[in-house]
């Protein structure tokens, strides 16, 4: 779960967020994104605008339940799935590296 949820997890953006009643909607999301790089640092010192671009860059936090041939599935189908949502350099797909 993200550090909101669970605040012992360092992802503040990436990964699962739980049902939440809040009143008139209830939403469960799992949020990825095409970064696999290690989360860029920020420092508290450093303006808004710069934590925000450190967060958005934030590395995916793929789930593990545990079945990793699931798992591995997920990832794929998700990846596959970014690739088509993420052209990179010269129109080639943003490749992101499975398990």
């Amino acid at each position: 779960a993200v550090k909101k949820h669970e605040p012992r997890n360092s992802n503040i953006y990436r990964g699962y967020g739980p049902v939440v009643d809040s009143g008139t909607q209830h939403k469960e999301m799992f949020n990825i994104g095409p970064h696999e790089a290690p989360t860029p640092t920020y420092q508290q010192t450093d303006s808004p605008l710069d934590k925000l671009r450190a967060i958005s860059r934030e590395q995916s936090v793929w789930p593990d339940s545990g079945d990793k041939e699931f798992d591995g599935e997920f990832r794929k189908v998700f990846s596959e799935g970014m690739k088509i949502r993420m052209p990179g350099r010269n129109g080639h797909s943003a490749l992101i590296p499975l398990l």
